[in-house]
């Protein structure tokens, strides 16, 4: 029986702003992440793929999408998660746990039924990644393990597939910043109970394409 990689990286040549949404879809599903890193000098192609990636998301499905550029420290990641979440701003506690319940909070964090998928969108985490890389790292960890428990409809402890609702987690930035920390499946990018499979795409200006493993 053939081993899965945890890691899978698709190099594309930056290109057409709706093609390489359609890449990030391809790679997006539930319980396996997905990391689109864009090469430095395309910051504006990075900002435009990603917004429209949401916006469409956003015509049949929930969605919750933090802007990372606004990040980079704690207080300005909690002042994200109400504008995101503006349900919770009366009593969202500002912390790790917090931010565990409402994610998975239907009408929150999770659409308020079943039906539709739920995106977590991440654009820009390198930004919180190079001020504080150990938060960066825990809010990412909450969010990748809230992500594959929802899927299994886990929310209360013990699976309950009557429960479940498909939530795929999208997350964005600079290669230069994130790349060798996507490279190695021991890193923060990976959830540490299961094999789940980091997929990767790689936007750069030179004309590389195809998925293997690091």
């Amino acid at each position: 029986m053939t081993e899965i990689p945890r890691v899978l990286t698709r190099s594309v040549a930056a290109g057409a702003v709706e093609d390489l949404v359609l890449e990030i879809d391809r790679i997006a599903e539930p319980e396996m992440p997905a990391l689109a890193l864009f090469e430095d000098h395309l910051e504006a192609l990075h900002r435009g793929v990603m917004d429209r990636f949401v916006t469409l998301k956003r015509a049949r499905h929930h969605v919750l999408f933090f802007q990372g550029e606004r990040i980079r420290n704690r207080a300005q990641f909690w002042n994200e998660c109400v504008r995101v979440m503006p349900g919770c701003a009366s009593y969202f506690g500002r912390n790790l746990d917090a931010l565990d319940e409402v994610l998975l909070d239907p009408g929150l964090g999770l659409a308020p039924n079943r039906e539709p998928t739920t995106y977590w969108v991440w654009k820009s985490m390198d930004h919180l990644y190079q001020h504080d890389s150990e938060f960066a790292a825990q809010v990412f960890q909450v969010l990748l393990v809230d992500a594959s428990q929802a899927c299994r409809g886990a929310m209360g402890g013990s699976a309950d597939p009557s429960t479940a609702q498909p939530v795929i987690l999208v997350a964005s930035g600079r290669w230069e910043v994130l790349g060798k920390v996507s490279e190695s499946d021991l890193s923060f990018l990976h959830a540490p109970e299961r094999a789940a499979t980091l997929r990767t795409l790689r936007v750069q200006a030179g004309n590389s394409s195809g998925m293997s493993p690091i």
